[in-house]
């Protein structure tokens, strides 16, 4: 497997503002800014677990608005942050052997 690249900051920025002047009220958008600001927020990834191609395969950003509580800003295709497509297969290969899809049961024939 390839190294795994990561997101572009100036391209996934670009979506947080974005979504940022989308909020209904300056108060709305205000609020998550400062949070963005204080470090209170994640990327994830996601991917619908019927999408075997992993073409839908999308980045989220939340905002923390509790603590462990968490709070959807934006979703933003792979596709919009310059990856490419071996990023996204190795990224969905990532996700798929987190949830341990392709990991075999019995492990003793492995390779150490």
């Amino acid at each position: 497997m390839t190294e795994r690249r990561q997101v572009s900051e100036v391209l996934l920025r670009e979506h947080i503002v974005a979504a940022l002047y989308g909020q209904r009220t300056y108060h709305d958008a205000a609020a998550a800014a400062r949070t963005l600001d204080a470090g209170r927020f994640r990327v994830m990834t996601r991917l619908d677990v019927d999408d075997a191609t992993g073409a839908g395969l999308e980045y989220v950003v939340e905002l923390e608005i509790e603590p462990d509580r968490f709070a959807v800003l934006c979703a933003i295709h792979w596709s919009r942050l310059g990856l490419t497509e071996q990023d996204r297969h190795d990224e969905v290969a990532c996700l798929l052997a987190q949830n341990g899809v392709g990991i075999p049961d019995d492990l003793s024939e492995l390779d150490p």
